[in-house]
């Protein structure tokens, strides 16, 4: 559902204007500039963020626009997380979905529109940002690189046995298990200094609006308890696609191989029957 808020709009001056999303008719412009930008995936995501994830505002959501054509040349947005530091709750505004079209590039607009991202986290009373992006260009916006992404290593399919453990058996997660996941990713949580934490909302999310690909990553978490992306804090989402030709194990706390073995087979069953989630 879309909730309105006060729109930003500030002239450049040079024939761009900086826009928050205002209206239902900007979440399609903006989703659909990602899409362009990224590819297919992100215009569901885009979409689902802005309407639906519990933290995330219009007001949030940022792009700048060619005056004399209407078009969006570039857009960013800022994501809200509440992080664990030591036993300390933070709260850090995430730069994401950050992109320029090509022909537009070299003019200032990423910088003008983390101007008003700045304004934002400190309206909001964030205490830090975070971001994923290219390498070192974020250097210059007053971004460092400071922690580990993605950890983890991978399983090709072709080298899991055939032969299948006794008693082991999975099924995709629902929205009751939400408890179950919670406590999980607490357990999983409680080895590390720095992590990301998830109030029933955003779970919620996970099942009820996010993309296709959360969805998925979610319930092979829940089917067989790896200690996954929720634990570490990572914005990225390796979900399980339906044509799955390797088995990620996305972990800072690695697993016995032998559980991870057993993931590998539940993504090689739901590729071959091509299930998602």
């Amino acid at each position: 559902m879309f909730t309105p808020s006060t729109p930003y709009i500030k002239s450049l001056g040079n024939g761009f204007t900086i826009k928050s999303v205002a209206s239902v008719e900007d979440v399609e412009r903006v989703a659909k500039f990602n899409a362009a930008a990224f590819g297919p995936q992100e215009e569901s995501m885009s979409r689902a963020l802005i309407l639906s994830h519990p933290d995330t505002r219009p007001e949030h959501w940022l792009y700048a626009e060619e005056d004399s054509t209407g078009l969006v040349v570039a857009s960013l947005c800022l994501i809200p997380w509440r992080w664990n530091y030591a036993g300390v709750e933070l709260r850090s505004g995430e730069l994401g979905i950050c992109a320029t079209l090509e022909n537009y590039r070299n003019r200032g607009l990423i910088r003008a529109l983390n101007v008003r991202h700045k304004d934002l986290l400190r309206e909001g009373g964030f205490h830090l940002s975070h971001i994923q992006g290219i390498p070192y260009f974020y250097r210059q916006f007053g971004y460092e690189y400071a922690l580990p992404l993605e950890g983890g290593w991978e399983i090709e399919l072709r080298q899991i046995p055939d032969d299948e453990p006794v008693g082991f058996s999975f099924r995709p997660a629902v929205i009751e298990d939400i408890p179950t996941l919670a406590r999980l990713c607490d357990e999983a949580r409680a080895a590390f200094a720095i992590s990301s934490l998830r109030e029933e909302g955003v779970w919620r999310y996970f099942f009820e609006a996010g993309p296709e690909r959360e969805q998925a990553s979610t319930s092979l978490f829940c089917s067989i308890g790896l200690v996954s992306r929720w634990a570490t804090g990572s914005s990225n989402t390796m979900g399980l696609g339906k044509d799955s030709t390797s088995a990620r194990c996305r972990a800072w706390t690695m697993p016995a191989p032998a559980r991870c073995c057993r993931s590998s087979r539940v993504r090689r069953s739901l590729a071959a029957n091509r299930i998602s989630g």
